[in-house]
């Protein structure tokens, strides 16, 4: 087994000089607790994007990834924006296109010609982030303070924070790991055994499926979430006080916007792999013979995923409210029903998992694949976004 030095070295392409930190409090927060536990907290930015806890060897440690919190100010600093009188939807869709593409071209280094040419089209776009080698300060932090969208972020980071440290404890914990599984499972027997309207039913099936199935790594990551929610909830009732229901209602509306942006990059990424593993598969032959036979598959699979991931967070949700023991599920936010919000989501991540688009990235790939060396790809790359 390797190190984790190792590991780091070989899984995780760090850049020298990240041009997001973070905030010096919440580092030191997030170190205090992790400490008292035996788990090793680290900041890092890497192309792999996510925080994560991991195990190597007798160490336990949490990769705090700041470039998935990088992309996340950013992508919640855009919803500010079209909430504005003087949004521009034109604008909006070439801002959301840069998060995601910046997302998949990094997601896929370990797949170099896809990745630049992923680059060379985000170039070309309509709005790009400022270059990773070109930006020694951000201010995106301080965007969100001014327009009092800092709360929002800081709480998702705790509830992010809280959900890995719960991958660690279950890790080396069976006892309270046996104990949530079984309280989890037991309120899904009750959401599924309860009648439910018709637009719930799907949520309903999750759980009915989370306690017919004996995927414990999803129901793992169920338990991880609700008690990401609830521990977060406890921890401001301890740190601030006031009124209980406020402070769920705002936990509550804040892990909506995580939630909503890990949904959307999955949504796209699981299009982007389905459509590159059909394309090893058929190799040269894919716009001959795989072109029908992926789009047949992924406009089922696609269903299943946009049910899934909202089944998913709408049990979640309800799922910590029986845990909380609170009187009224805190209602969404009205914004998430707003026709700005379906106007600028809608076609962007329509427009990401376009075939058109998928195709015509694909059909370079094709052709490109084999021509250069990985260094060159890596160059090459590098003059489009600042970073190998």
């Amino acid at each position: 087994m390797i190190g984790f030095d190792e590991y780091l070295k070989r899984f995780r392409n760090q850049h020298p000089h990240p041009r997001v930190s973070e905030d010096f409090q919440i580092a030191e927060l997030f170190k205090s607790f992790s400490n008292k536990r035996g788990l090793a907290f680290l900041e890092i930015y890497s192309t792999s994007i996510f925080p994560q806890y991991i195990k190597k060897g007798e160490g336990n440690y949490l990769l705090w990834d700041n470039h998935f919190w990088d992309l996340f100010n950013r992508f919640l600093y855009g919803l500010i924006y079209i909430q504005s009188d003087n949004a521009d939807l034109n604008f909006s869709f070439d801002y959301f296109n840069s998060i995601s593409t910046l997302y998949l071209i990094n997601r896929y280094e370990r797949v170099p010609a896809l990745s630049y040419i992923l680059s060379k089209h985000y170039a070309g776009s309509g709005y790009t982030i400022p270059a990773y080698n070109k930006c020694e300060y951000d201010p995106i932090a301080d965007k969100l303070d001014k327009h009092g969208y800092g709360k929002t972020s800081r709480i998702c980071k705790i509830y992010v924070f809280i959900h890995e440290q719960m991958h660690f404890i279950y890790r080396n914990q069976s006892k309270t790991r046996e104990l949530d599984f079984l309280e989890i499972s037991d309120l899904c027997r009750q959401i599924a055994a309860a009648e439910w309207p018709f637009e719930d039913r799907i949520m309903q099936e999750s759980a009915q499926h989370l306690i017919k199935n004996s995927d414990l790594t999803f129901l793992e990551e169920v338990c991880c979430d609700v008690r990401a929610i609830t521990e977060t909830v406890g921890l401001l009732n301890e740190m601030h006080g006031g009124n209980r229901q406020k402070i769920i209602q705002d936990v509550f509306d804040a892990i909506r916007y995580v939630i909503t942006f890990q949904n959307c990059m999955f949504q796209i990424e699981r299009k982007w792999q389905f459509t590159y593993e059909t394309i090893e598969k058929f190799s040269d032959d894919f716009i001959k013979h795989g072109k029908d036979e992926y789009n047949k598959k992924f406009d089922e699979q696609q269903v299943y995923t946009q049910n899934e991931s909202q089944a998913r967070a709408n049990l979640i949700l309800l799922l910590a409210q029986l845990v909380l023991k609170s009187e009224l599920l805190p209602q969404a936010d009205d914004f998430f029903e707003s026709e700005s919000f379906i106007s600028f989501f809608q076609p962007t991540i329509e427009f990401m998992i376009n075939g058109r688009v998928l195709d015509s990235v694909f059909e370079e790939y094709v052709y490109l694949k084999d021509k250069f060396s990985y260094e060159e790809f890596a160059t090459a790359k590098k003059l489009n976004v600042g970073w190998y």
